[in-house]
């Protein structure tokens, strides 16, 4: 009975103990007693975890600092390892304690290995670090991530298309391409020029690869070829994902062509005979015959190299004028089906004269 009555003593005693202590120093007091309690300056980790986004070039994402330190927090700046993330505000940031400060990142969110097929998404991990000091103190540095998958709505296979050089007298041009597309994408809308058609097959729901055929519509006509078609998939309850182009690069040419489609004589002698072959050829592989040839300046001579099946001509000049010069030569040229076309080469060359005292550029 002793022994309780004494243990019963300490423990009244300890009270009263802790009692005074909570009277002289306040809230103080809370260290002394937990002094492994949670002080601590950083994001909201539920803010730094992104989830499963679309691929975009600039995804805007708020995430928010708090501060949990007991005294004031000065943000200096941020620092980042990649010029795929950008912070603002970026100015320095004064957090008292227990408040937070928001932030907003802009993140550039691309697939970079176009090889690897994932409709389910790709993990990436973006750090950041953030430069603060607390009350006044030494500045520190701490890094945190922002994490998540991201997930390319739309792949395409090959990435462009590239027509080269194509022949006016083709009665089409016809490209495939391959467009991979996400679990998310229900169906898919495109926006063409009108030079284009465009055909699309149903996906296979395991591959999740839809089959493109983009036509050429209309007769074709000679023009350079930078065109874009624009895919737009849409998700469940009509919701539109976001948007993709296909790029179209090339040239629509004339059928019958030269190869130099220029002759690049350089610097030379004024006096000086210089000579360059080109020959004529058909995209389509036509037969066709020259039936003119004629030349702007009368020190221009052509004549074929070999026989006239090849079209394959000697174009000889003797320089005559100083500093930069430009002729041209001029096909007539007749197709097989009888339709005529004229073809013009421009020759440049640049004269010298090496005479004593000349002045030359």
């Amino acid at each position: 009975m002793r022994q309780v009555s004494s243990r019963l003593s300490i423990h009244f005693l300890l009270l009263c103990v802790m009692c005074f202590a909570v009277y002289c120093f306040g809230g103080d007091v809370a260290k002394l007693l937990a002094p492994n309690a949670e002080r601590t300056f950083a994001p909201l980790s539920s803010d730094l975890d992104l989830g499963r986004v679309f691929e975009t070039s600039e995804l805007k994402h708020c995430f928010r600092v708090v501060n949990q330190c007991g005294e004031s927090v000065t943000i200096h700046r941020f620092e980042k390892a990649c010029d795929c993330l950008e912070i603002s505000p970026s100015g320095s940031q004064l957090v008292q304690p227990n408040e937070s400060q928001p932030f907003t990142a802009a993140l550039n969110l691309r697939v970079k290995d176009r090889n690897t097929r994932s409709t389910d998404g790709i993990p990436f991990e973006i750090p950041f670090s953030i430069v603060y000091s607390i009350g006044g103190g030494k500045p520190v540095a701490a890094e945190w991530s922002f994490k998540g998958t991201v997930v390319p709505a739309l792949r395409f296979q090959p990435m462009a298309i590239e027509l080269g050089h194509v022949s006016v007298r083709e009665p089409k041009v016809e490209k495939r391409v391959s467009i991979e597309v996400s679990r998310d994408v229900v169906s898919l809308d495109y926006d063409a020029s009108v030079f284009w058609s465009v055909d699309l097959a149903p996906s296979d729901e395991q591959t999740r690869v839809i089959h493109a055929t983009i036509q050429s519509k209309g007769l074709l006509a000679a023009r350079k070829v930078s065109d874009r078609i624009r895919f737009h998939p849409v998700g469940s309850n009509d919701v539109r994902l976001p948007s993709k182009e296909l790029a179209i690069s090339g040239h629509i040419v004339e059928d019958i062509g030269s190869y130099p489609n220029e002759i690049q004589l350089g610097r030379h002698e004024l006096g000086q005979v210089v000579q360059e072959a080109i020959q004529l050829r058909s995209l389509t592989k036509r037969g066709f015959s020259v039936k003119l040839i004629r030349t702007s300046e009368s020190s221009l001579e052509v004549t074929p190299a070999t026989d006239h099946e090849s079209h394959t001509y000697l174009v000889r000049v003797r320089v005559a004028s100083r500093g930069d010069t430009h002729h041209c030569v001029t096909f007539g040229v007749t197709e097989c089906d009888g339709r005529t076309c004229e073809l013009i080469v421009p020759i440049r060359y640049f004269g010298v004269d090496m005479s004593a005292g000349a002045n030359n550029p």
